[in-house]
């Protein structure tokens, strides 16, 4: 049997959707699951905008994103 090799390619837009479906689940387990769950949403979401943040030029909303 030939097996075909899997290409994990890691989406950084579903990651950050993940994590913040997990947003009301954190609630329910405590106040520590509900701060990791927190600094895991901003520092994806900075990865994420961090390509956009380069290479565009910065419009406002940006801007504020940026600087929060």
């Amino acid at each position: 049997m030939i097996s075909d090799k899997i290409n994990l390619k890691i989406n950084p837009t579903l990651l950050v959707n993940l994590t913040f479906c997990f947003l009301p689940i954190s609630f329910i387990f405590g106040n520590l699951i509900t701060n990791i769950n927190t600094l895991l949403l901003c520092v994806l979401g900075i990865f994420h905008l961090k390509s956009k943040i380069l290479t565009n030029k910065l419009n406002f909303p940006l801007k504020i994103i940026s600087l929060f």
